[in-house]
């Protein structure tokens, strides 16, 4: 009897979580941005993924965020594709550090949104085979992956 009570609890706990809930501002936000949503020169979307703002099952906050990666036939493709979606994102008003100490390391950048500030990756992973761009945005500030030291 006591687990059906709990059960019952729980069971209704879930339905107020998952109820009407005002959207997220800073996915709202994110998703505002170009880079949410172009796909760079001529890719193939592989993989898109979005999260609003929220507590993980311990109670830790977990940041709103929006990652995509797009494929492409060979290295040189990745890297023109990348290389446009910096000067995108140079063009949409993002503050980008253009100066990287390894080649292979992601550009970052950041811009003031309506909830505050945000932050952007976007990479090329080439490995065997595989050729892609990611564009990831996500909730607050850039920090030291945006300072030229």
């Amino acid at each position: 009897m006591i687990r059906l009570a709990v059960l019952g609890l729980l069971l209704s706990a879930l339905a107020v979580a998952c109820g009407k809930a005002a959207p997220d501002p800073w996915l709202t936000a994110l998703r505002q941005e170009r880079l949410a949503t172009v796909v760079p020169l001529g890719g193939k979307l592989v993989f898109n993924f979005a999260e609003g703002e929220h507590e993980d099952f311990y109670g830790n906050p977990v940041d709103a965020q929006i990652t995509r990666a797009f494929a492409y036939r060979n290295a040189a493709r990745a890297v023109r594709a990348r290389n446009a979606a910096v000067e995108a994102a140079v063009a949409d008003s993002w503050h980008m550090q253009l100066v990287r100490k390894y080649p292979d390391e992601p550009f970052f950048g950041s811009k003031r949104l309506s909830p505050g500030l945000a932050t952007l990756s976007i990479g090329t992973i080439i490995r065997a085979h595989r050729f892609e761009v990611t564009v990831r945005l996500e909730e607050g500030a850039c920090g030291r992956l945006c300072s030229p030291d």
